[in-house]
């Protein structure tokens, strides 16, 4: 998980052809492989892999996606659905918070004894780092070997879900999370009919993209949707732009710990290129004032030609309606790269009385699998390739482009704002106050620094 979203949704899934469980010894590595009914870690630790050696178990799960509506609501019941098929005697219990509740309370309720046995914990330092620290979620290393999980899972994604057993690092040591297979990037929506209206085609570099805004501009158009009122939304187009003036290294390095400065990220630049469109009049006139999901709903209803937002996050109604939009990733110099990640980290609660029976959710919910009921529901999967069909909508067509493009030149790049447990509120109140011309990119650059700074002094 990353960021608050507004979701929508479209279709219905093809039924999963039965298939059972195996258990697995920690010798063979095989996600379904045959052997015995258990497998065990060098600490010594066991698991056990097959279904039916669990009993009647109901797992207890929790996501964000609190609009039944919601493109990822459907995929997620579909594949409790699917797992149960799959699994009879293991039945889900779903239950949902929004993005900012499960936030503030999720210590909290990890800390109870009946703790949810799988958890939405967003990644960085804001969610699995504090909490694995904290000993509140599990460390996954045990289900790892059994699963396979670290065979089937890009590095790079791989370590959006690594924590130090010491809690001191993120972005590396072992597993307390694990990606599903359905996500996205920070995207940037545009309106078909709006662009081609303008004589302007998809951009296919960044400097046609600005002209792009500026002929919108300049043809009486809002060039691009956005309501900062929700301080997170303010930093989505930041750290999109980010991509297009820092290597993802450079960025990866700072958000891990490895190395590196505020100031090697691309953030003044950015910051410097997002003030310039503010004060050339590219957004609203009242965008300060402006919740996020009114943005999006303005933007879904016809306001505006683009909009930078979250993959599969607005609120389209009918799948003809999220046809009439396109998506595309910011031109960025060099290799194609974009701010991307599963929709939601799920971890399981140390509390957890059926470990076993959620590391089995969390197989499948990442699995292939899970990654085609994405595609059949209409959803941007993830962890796997997956080609266009003929029945396949404009809009998803194109979000398959973007995930083969990121894939084939490995261009993930992590949230900045997962460097430490309070930047998403230091980057969203500074980016505020950049929009309004109240700050300079270098001011915003000092406080992010500071924000950081502070934070791995506390790590010791």
């Amino acid at each position: 998980m990353n960021h608050p979203r507004a979701t929508t949704d479209r279709r219905t899934f093809l039924g999963l052809a039965l298939a059972g469980a195996a258990a697995v010894p920690l010798a063979s590595c095989a996600p379904g492989g045959g052997g015995s009914s258990s497998a065990t870690t060098s600490a010594g630790a066991s698991v056990t892999t097959d279904a039916s050696a669990l009993g009647n178990v109901t797992i207890a799960q929790m996501d964000t996606w609190t609009d039944k509506t919601s493109l990822q609501a459907q995929w997620i019941v579909k594949v409790n659905a699917a797992f149960t098929q799959k699994y009879p005697n293991l039945k889900v219990k779903r239950t949902s918070g929004t993005f900012d509740d499960i936030n503030k309370t999720l210590k909290l309720k990890l800390s109870d004894p009946s703790a949810p046995d799988v958890v939405p914990a967003n990644n960085g330092w804001q969610g699995i780092g504090t909490l694995a620290k904290a000993g509140l979620i599990k460390n996954l290393t045990p289900w790892v070997a059994a699963y396979g999980w670290d065979k089937r899972i890009p590095a790079t994604i791989a370590r959006q879900h690594q924590v130090t057993p010491d809690g001191k690092s993120i972005g590396k040591g072992d597993f307390f999370g694990i990606p599903m297979a359905q996500g996205g990037f920070i995207t940037i929506y545009y309106n078909r009919s709006k662009l081609a209206k303008l004589g302007v085609s998809v951009p296919t570099t960044f400097d046609a993209f600005q002209d792009a805004l500026a002929k919108a501009k300049a043809g009486g158009e809002i060039p691009m949707m956005i309501g900062t009122q929700d301080q997170w939304l303010s930093t989505t187009t930041l750290f999109a732009l980010m991509c297009n003036y820092a290597e993802t290294q450079k960025i990866s390095d700072f958000v891990y710990g490895v190395g590196g400065t505020a100031a090697d990220t691309g953030m003044k630049e950015a910051a410097t290129t997002y003030q310039a469109w503010a004060k050339a009049g590219y957004f609203p006139k009242n965008f300060a004032g402006t919740p996020s999901a009114d943005s999006g709903t303005a933007f879904v209803g016809g306001s505006g030609v683009f909009y930078f937002y979250y993959s599969d996050s607005l609120p389209f109604q009918t799948e003809a309606k999220s046809n009439a939009f396109g998506t595309f990733l910011l031109p960025t110099q060099g290799d194609l790269r974009a701010v991307g990640a599963s929709n939601q980290n799920f971890s399981i609660a140390s509390n957890s009385k059926h470990a076993d029976a959620a590391a089995l959710w969390l197989d499948f919910v990442s699995s292939r699998a899970a990654g085609e009921l994405a595609v059949q529901t209409g959803i941007m999967p993830f962890l796997d390739t997956f080609e266009a069909t003929a029945d396949t909508g404009p809009l998803l067509k194109d979000e398959l482009g973007e995930l083969a493009g990121v894939q084939k030149s490995d261009g993930f790049v992590p949230y900045f704002d997962w460097a430490t447990p309070t930047m998403l509120d230091t980057m969203g109140a500074q980016c505020q106050l950049l929009l309004a011309g109240k700050i300079t990119p270098e001011q915003l650059v000092a406080a992010c620094q500071k924000d950081y700074d502070a934070f791995q002094k506390s790590q010791g």
